[in-house]
């Protein structure tokens, strides 16, 4: 148990050890309230206990800062219970009242934020392992269909609140990949799932950091690029086909993609309407020869 333990406290700080000013701020907070904690205590009467006060920035800590300041401040907690006795005890010529049970005590209560906070870390991580299922695709790490819809709908209700809507959202992107049920029949799912997984690569890789990319399912993905003018989208899309492609060639695949467009903007609410008519254009490339990009302006959007 207690191996298991100090491996995953060594994991933990390894993956959550550098914090951001914010949280070192918070650190900090932390340490001087056990510190407070720790001096009433010294002073605190017979019988009472301060445990829950050393808790509260172990607790804190588990819902705000990495895993790593979780440990710090369990440990810094039982270091700073143990000294409240400790000085006490050189006052009184090394007998603190109620004999060295009282060090046992304090063993005991360290060890019990310790156990706070391993559970608090795991249950975060689990809190947080829920709800990365619940929007990420597994097998790309993309977003998923729902959590693509949820974020259009989130854009369109920002830009009916604005005072002065911007007339242009952005560029909303279907693919659906060419050649996909080809490679998948040939040599197997393992190398369908490994296509796909490709192009989530490549949609990382030319993207912006603003630009967020889902797998809808299947074979088909979907790339929203805020604030994107015609040209924008245009150029970033050919930029995901010549990297696809290319990337393919690599693994001897001849797989490509089919593109379509849509142009967003203020005047568009209608969101299924606007999810069909990017699917639509993508359609449109698939008939028309495939591996090509193609747009469709706002106002289709609205017909």
């Amino acid at each position: 148990m207690l191996r298991h333990w100090w491996s995953t406290y060594r994991s933990y700080r390894r993956r959550e050890t550098a914090f951001t000013l914010r949280q070192a701020a918070l650190v900090a907070l932390g340490g001087v309230w056990l510190l407070l904690t720790a001096s009433l205590s010294s002073w605190a009467p017979a019988g009472l206990s301060l445990d829950l006060l050393f808790l509260v920035p172990i607790a804190v800590a588990a819902r705000y800062l990495p895993a790593g300041a979780v440990w710090y401040l369990a440990y810094s907690a039982g270091a700073m219970q143990f000294l409240s006795v400790v000085y006490p005890m050189g006052k009184q010529n090394g007998q603190p009242a109620g004999g060295y049970f009282l060090l046992l005590n304090i063993a005991m209560s360290t060890a019990q934020y310790l156990c706070v906070a391993y559970f608090a870390v795991r249950l975060r991580q689990y809190v947080e392992r829920e709800s990365r299922l619940a929007s990420e695709d597994m097998l790309t790490g993309l977003m998923n269909r729902r959590a693509f819809t949820d974020l259009l709908s989130d854009v369109l209700l920002a830009s009916k609140s604005r005072v002065q809507p911007s007339r242009f959202l952005g560029a909303l992107a279907y693919l659906d990949l060419d050649g996909f049920k080809a490679v998948n029949d040939r040599d197997g799912h393992d190398a369908g799932d490994e296509v796909l997984r490709l192009m989530a690569s490549v949609l990382r890789e030319v993207l912006r950091n603003e630009d967020r990319s889902a797998r809808l399912g299947g074979d088909e993905f979907a790339v929203w690029v805020p604030g994107a003018s015609e040209d924008d989208a245009i150029s970033a899309m050919n930029r995901v086909l010549d990297a696809l492609r290319e990337r393919a060639m690599q693994k001897r695949w001849k797989v490509g993609a089919s593109i379509g467009i849509v142009m967003v903007d203020s005047r568009d609410t209608d969101l299924p309407a606007i999810l069909r008519a990017a699917d639509a254009t993508m359609y449109e490339v698939k008939r028309n020869g495939k591996g090509m990009v193609r747009l469709r302006t706002s106002s289709a959007v609205a017909a």
